[in-house]
């Protein structure tokens, strides 16, 4: 009497799924623990960033140049911190 047991492509994709999800998760934590130092400035820029769109897309709309509205927002940021 001979007994095979077949596994289905479907269960060989939970396995390696459930194995390599873990995995990943923990390679991106180790990642964010090893970059810690660095993410608070990169966070700080992408807020800046993000709040400033708006204004260069509204200043690209008058007729400015994105590179200009860019030029003078960072000038009047500047002049900000100077004075």
């Amino acid at each position: 009497m001979r007994v095979t047991v077949e596994i289905s492509t479907t269960s060989w994709r939970q396995l390696a799924r459930g194995a390599v999800t873990p995995l990943l998760v923990l390679c991106l934590v180790y990642f964010l623990w090893v970059i810690r130092s660095l993410l608070p400035p990169f966070l700080v820029a992408l807020f800046i960033a993000a709040l400033l769109h708006p204004v260069v897309n509204r200043l690209q709309k008058r007729g400015i140049s994105r590179q200009r509205a860019v030029a003078e927002l960072f000038g009047v940021a500047v002049l900000g911190v100077v004075l």
